[in-house]
């Protein structure tokens, strides 16, 4: 299964809207936290109808973050909740602040998140790969679009969620034209720049079509 997230409002508030290769099926809004405010997303179905409300709630651990050497501990990473129907039914942190290595529960099922180079994300769910999400240019704004290749037995309401957390969270504090991040065009990334976590980390993975 294929999806595009689409980043069709930059800040300060992001708003997304969520393709198969032939139609529109979900919109986002979200706010980035920052020293002032907590992270938010809410993954509405093309109809206007929320699905889940993603959120940090522990502000206290916002403020530890932004203390010298504080932000290397893992009591002040900030983990998100996820509700759906008002329901807490997971949550979402990160290994460690920056460490581009995301760990979820939802459902009662384990995802983890591990971004391999600049363009290339996996997914795994029990340990077993079953995503790519791969960052793009947007072609209407400053900003970047994001391709995601699943499993077709993976709700793909889950994995957009996570393509809006990694855009969040691991844009490296820029958009594409604060700097010259990519020269214009996404060419020049740092190949097996994170730590790959002892996981088989391919970038030419397909899904699973069964």
């Amino acid at each position: 299964m294929k999806l595009i997230t689409q980043n069709i409002c930059d800040r300060p508030n992001y708003k997304y809207s969520i393709y198969t290769e032939t139609q529109l099926i979900y919109r986002v809004e979200a706010t980035k936290g920052t020293f002032a405010s907590l992270c938010k997303i809410i993954v509405y179905d093309k109809y206007g109808i929320e699905l889940y409300n993603v959120a940090q709630k522990n502000f206290n651990k916002i403020i530890l973050r932004l203390i010298p050497f504080m932000s290397f501990f893992k009591f002040s990473v900030c983990p998100f909740e996820v509700y759906k129907d008002d329901i807490r039914v997971g949550s979402i942190h990160e290994k460690s602040n920056g460490g581009c290595n995301i760990i979820a529960d939802i459902n009662g099922i384990n995802y983890e998140i591990i971004e391999q180079t600049e363009k290339y994300v996996h997914i795994f769910k029990e340990n077993e790969q079953v995503g790519l999400i791969e960052r793009i240019n947007s072609s209407i704004n400053n900003a970047y679009d994001y391709i995601i290749l699943l499993n077709k037995n993976i709700p793909s309401e889950i994995v957009t969620i996570f393509s809006i957390i990694v855009d969040l969270t691991w844009n490296y504090g820029c958009r594409r034209n604060d700097i010259n991040f990519y020269n214009g065009i996404k060419t020049n990334y740092h190949e097996k720049r994170w730590n790959l976590q002892g996981k088989n980390l391919n970038k030419n993975w397909t899904p699973k079509e069964e």
